[in-house]
């Protein structure tokens, strides 16, 4: 069992808007920031987590329907969120995945394309928190606050 085929990619702005669909999308890598921490007691260090690194979200977004939502990717704490079916081997039906996140910053420059008459928009963003869920259940929900758990 698992995912094999993503697909009909959709682009939502703080919940509501439909702003268009997605071609090409990568997702952030997440990792955790750890600290080795040397307690009286012990003679070796042990490591803690004391924070989530999350890298960029990329996308290229086409068939824009609404350019005054594509206005609000300009604005911090702006949600994210990018609805996705799949199939996997051993069901015949379509099942759900939503990636939620909220931007911390744009990273680069937005880049418009057009290609046989259809444009294209391409985004990154740095986030402040990120979201996955498949089939209602959370495969990741992190918030860059620091955060202090023992390994």
């Amino acid at each position: 069992m698992g995912i094999s085929t993503l697909k009909q990619f959709n682009l939502f702005v703080n919940g509501a808007g439909f702003v268009g669909t997605i071609t090409k999308l990568q997702l952030p890598s997440i990792a955790d920031i750890t600290s080795d921490i040397i307690t009286g007691d012990r003679a070796t260090a042990i490591k803690v987590v004391t924070g989530v690194e999350l890298g960029e979200l990329s996308f290229t977004c086409v068939d824009i329907i609404d350019t005054r939502l594509t206005g609000l990717l300009y604005e911090k704490d702006t949600i994210l969120t990018i609805k996705s079916i799949y199939s996997d081997s051993d069901s015949e039906d379509d099942k759900g995945v939503i990636i939620t996140a909220v931007i911390a910053s744009r990273s680069r420059e937005i880049a418009e394309l057009e290609k046989g008459g259809e444009t294209s928009q391409s985004f990154t963003f740095s986030l402040k928190s990120y979201r996955e869920v498949v089939d209602n259940v959370t495969i990741y929900d992190i918030n860059t606050a620091p955060i202090l758990t023992t390994l």
